[in-house]
């Protein structure tokens, strides 16, 4: 991890540059017991993030979806630049993706492989 933290306004600069050419972004907020995401096209991210942080939440990662067509999305993530070496960041965001495309299948959405 640096040594330099960045601050939660500019993680959610991050999320929207992420968002730009994407159907869909969000900033994944990791918890002991749960997951949170604070989503680019909310106008109140900043203060959903900062109340995750203060709430003991960790942002690890981005997972971005972008339609290939009609009822397929392909869902990528990738962890913060803070967690690049971090191999069980690079897990969670794995297990997060697979739990996304089951629960898509359940509810008859196409899904492609889970792709990183």
């Amino acid at each position: 991890m640096s040594s330099a933290r960045r601050t939660t306004a500019d993680l959610v600069a991050e999320l929207h540059e992420a968002a730009e050419d994407r159907s869909h972004a969000a900033l994944v907020v990791g918890f002991d017991h749960r997951t949170e995401f604070v989503w680019a096209d909310d106008p109140d991210a900043l203060h959903v993030l900062n109340a995750h942080v203060m709430n003991g939440g960790d942002p690890l990662g981005f997972v971005t979806g972008h339609q290939n067509g009609v009822g397929s999305t392909a869902v990528h993530a990738r962890p913060l630049v803070e967690y690049e070496e971090a191999e069980w960041v690079e897990k969670y965001l794995i297990t997060l993706l697979a739990e996304v495309r089951r629960r898509a299948a359940e509810n008859g959405i196409e899904t492609g492989p889970i792709t990183g």
